[in-house]
């Protein structure tokens, strides 16, 4: 796995979550927790090179945050399901971007 489609993984997984948006604020909760679970499981496949490669800090709170997700999901909580999805899908965006090969990374 590089750094490019480490990016493109966390792109997809952040695609899925803003769906999953979509689909609570439709009342449609088996698609939003199929959704969700869907990028969990995507993110947790590549843990190992994450823990290898990408920082630590903003790792753990997108773990933290897929728990949380999962919680508002099961209670059914429209707004707060929608805010940590938002923020998680954001934040995959932003670690992606972080390891998008460029010349900065290679010096």
């Amino acid at each position: 796995l590089t750094s490019s489609a480490m990016a493109k993984i966390c792109r997809e997984d952040s695609g899925k979550l803003h769906q999953a948006v979509q689909a609570a604020l439709a009342e449609d909760w088996t698609k939003a927790a199929t959704l969700t679970a869907q990028a969990r499981g995507s993110w947790e496949d590549w843990e190992f090179f994450r823990c290898a490669m990408a920082d630590h800090n903003p790792a753990e709170e997108i773990d933290s945050l897929f728990s949380v997700l999962e919680i508002y999901c099961r209670r059914r909580q429209t707004i707060a399901f929608a805010a940590v999805c938002r923020e998680t899908a954001e934040r995959l965006e932003a670690l992606g971007d972080a390891q998008r090969l460029n010349l900065h990374n290679l010096l």
